[in-house]
């Protein structure tokens, strides 16, 4: 198995002095080697929960992964593939985030997909706690806030329309 030197990382791994192209590849390789132990975590984003979510990556008919996958005209930095195609996506943040257009995208079609830190990739798997903190998915909140939002919005559009219904009186 594939293991990360600690003398290379253990110091600080989220440290400013490592190259872009050397941290970026080792947490792709990384994802890769130990995916199937990883487990993804989000923080909805919401005012109203704030709850941690498991984020499920890795498919129940799970069959390969790869770095620098090619889906559509978009390159994935570890794709993960069912038996059927791809069916979710790691991207690693070392300097830039994933553009809104790539992120739409894989949410658009179905996929599970994480935005995560490649110091974070390579903390977790240094401590042996397998838990990586979830930058960005494509659930933006928990579905209850969703829910709870959506109430929100009806009640205060029900609102302004009785408002303006008033007025026009």
């Amino acid at each position: 198995a594939y293991e990360i030197p600690k003398r290379d990382w253990s110091s600080d791994v989220c440290s400013s002095d490592l190259s872009e192209s050397r941290e970026h590849s080792a947490a792709k390789h990384t994802v890769v080697t130990h995916l199937q132990r990883l487990k993804f975590v989000y923080t909805c984003s919401s005012r109203i929960c704030g709850a941690t979510y498991n984020i499920q990556i890795v498919p129940s008919d799970f069959h390969h992964c790869s770095e620098e996958m090619n889906w559509g005209s978009y390159r994935l930095d570890v794709g993960v593939c069912g038996f059927f195609g791809v069916k979710s996506a790691v991207e690693i943040l070392v300097t830039h985030k994933v553009d809104d257009g790539k992120c739409r995208a894989l949410t658009d079609a179905g996929l599970a997909w994480v935005e995560v830190k490649a110091c974070n990739v390579l903390s977790a798997v240094l401590n042996g706690t397998f838990t990586v903190k979830v930058e960005k998915c494509a659930m933006d909140v928990c579905d209850v806030c969703a829910v709870v939002e959506v109430e929100k919005d009806r009640k205060s559009t029900r609102l302004n329309s009785s408002h303006v219904s008033e007025s026009r009186m």
